[in-house]
């Protein structure tokens, strides 16, 4: 969940290392059983085996086909912002016509008991290569997380060619969940949209695929050295394993292009990245129990609202502003409602129900919601932490945005961007977003 355009120059830095416990969550439910989805492919030509060597085994190095050529990405910037950037993973994968391997979601934005949760028991991997048009594969195809030993590998820091004051390359949890000891080198500056800028971080894809080819890889060498890894190893990045630390800020042309209609990465990968079938089902088993359905009953058309708060009032005292008076008001939260009803209408949708999902603590908020008629659902009182783990709570609620006919977000949240995305495109939805920066205050 993340903060774009506004203090465009700062990308977060999670800089906690403290001890993970590694795990991911199985459970079973009345009617929905969520589990981890076995490594096939609907496409038999995007079968795991066709692409690695064989079961996953103790070193990741020994299960890669002489052959192919891979990429992977670590993660390390709170949900949102990490599925942006496994999404650039796999547009560059494509570019470079790199075997791509996904790392699982890691809890930075979550208490770190959350463990982390696979990417495949988030979205639909078979579905994923099929509409890609290319193999995808899970680190856990690759490498036994449990039983893997401790290997070397190298691998270019993106990070540290974001800005010449980044002197580390990107901490994440990712390496370590399969026990990778890394040694980085630091990406040169030419790389980057805007070479002399250090306030400005994007890389650009272009630049990035010719790290994937003997010409590219030599020049870059050439005006970089790699970092020792912790025990005092160097090593050159690896030729067929392409890796990188990050790629959060990266971009065709455009500055945060995510947020652009004609962004390639969205048209290309991000809309084929459909939600984990047992996953979705369990958002609409929620749904269900929360308009009061019966099992036959279809969900009927509602409006989802992500009124993004918490983080974002701490800004305020930068406009000036005292507590959180720089937040939409609920005046223009009726507004942005009504606007997608009046487009929904014109589809010929009418519709007054309304689910708010929001990060907001205050509990008059909430009450002021509940006057204006709006609903939510209260995963503390469904248990949602209790009985499916803490990764639950946000992936219903991203599940819960892309299922409705129309959707109202929060203007600079990632989260709303992706959402709006979905809506749009899945659903073809209308969407709105609640402004507040830069809004004059009669307008908020």
């Amino acid at each position: 969940m993340g903060l774009a355009p506004l203090f465009a120059g700062v990308l977060i830095f999670a800089a906690s290392c403290l001890y993970l416990a590694v795990r991911r969550t199985e459970c079973d439910y009345p009617t929905v059983q969520v589990v981890h989805q076995p490594g096939t492919r609907s496409d038999p030509k995007f079968a795991v085996r066709n692409w690695v060597r064989g079961p996953p085994t103790r070193r990741a190095t020994e299960n890669l086909k002489p052959d192919v050529n891979y990429i992977t990405t670590f993660v390390s910037s709170g949900w949102t912002n990490d599925v942006m950037t496994y999404g650039n993973m796999l547009y560059l994968s494509l570019l470079t016509q790199r075997v791509p391997i996904l790392g699982p979601f890691v809890p930075s934005h979550l208490s770190q008991t959350a463990g982390y949760i696979p990417f495949g028991d988030v979205f639909d991997v078979p579905r994923l290569a099929r509409d890609m048009g290319a193999p995808v594969l899970e680190w856990g195809d690759v490498k036994d997380a449990d039983a893997g030993v401790e290997e070397e590998l190298g691998c270019w820091s993106a990070w540290m060619g974001t800005s010449r004051s980044v002197s580390e390359p990107r901490w994440s949890w990712v390496p370590s969940v399969f026990n990778l000891d890394l040694s980085y080198t630091p990406l040169p500056y030419d790389h980057k949209m805007y070479p002399e800028n250090d306030n400005e971080p994007h890389l650009l894809h272009g630049k990035l695929m010719q790290l994937g080819f003997p010409a590219g890889r030599a020049r870059a060498l050439s005006q970089s050295s790699p970092r020792t890894n912790t025990h005092g190893n160097t090593l050159a990045p690896s030729e067929q394993l392409l890796c990188f630390d990050q790629l959060y800020a990266v971009s065709v042309e455009l500055q945060w292009e995510w947020f652009q209609d004609s962004s390639p990465v969205w048209r290309f990968v991000g809309r084929h990245m459909r939600w984990n079938k047992n996953a979705e089902a369990l958002a609409r088993l929620y749904l269900a129990r929360h308009w009061g359905l019966e099992k036959s009953e279809p969900i009927p058309p509602f409006i989802s609202v992500h009124a993004r708060r918490g983080d974002f009032g701490d800004k305020c005292k930068f406009f000036g502003k005292n507590g959180t008076a720089c937040l939409p008001s609920l005046n223009q939260l009726r507004r942005r409602i009504g606007e997608v009803q009046t487009k929904l209408l014109q589809k010929g949708v009418s519709t007054d129900r309304v689910l708010i999902t929001s990060d907001e603590k205050d509990p008059q908020w909430w009450e002021d919601i509940r006057q204006a008629g709006y609903t939510w659902i209260d995963h503390a009182q469904a248990r949602t932490d209790a009985l499916y783990g803490e990764w639950y709570s946000p992936l219903l609620d991203g599940i819960f945005h892309s299922l409705a006919a129309g959707f109202v977000g929060t203007d600079q949240s990632t989260m709303s961007l992706l959402a709006a995305r979905r809506v749009e495109e899945w659903n073809a939805g209308p969407t709105a977003f609640l402004m507040w920066v830069g809004v004059a205050e009669e307008d908020l």
